[in-house]
């Protein structure tokens, strides 16, 4: 029998806890371009009903609980 590896170990323990592996493309919040999107954006939002709701979403997201 073949040693089980640390990933596998890890991949496992996730599984059990109901998790799942997706991969998925995300956007290189390190080029330049995607810095000048998010200040278009959030120049779109200032002073708008809509943006106080956008933060208390962001707020809620990183204040999410880790287990």
């Amino acid at each position: 029998m073949a040693a089980i590896t640390k990933f596998q170990r890890y991949r496992k323990a996730k599984h059990k806890q109901g998790l799942r592996l997706v991969r998925l493309w995300a956007p290189d919040f390190r080029r330049p371009k995607f810095t000048a999107e998010v200040e278009r954006q959030a120049k779109l939002l200032r002073g708008r009903r809509e943006e106080n709701d956008a933060l208390a979403f962001i707020e809620q997201a990183f204040a999410w609980p880790e287990r």
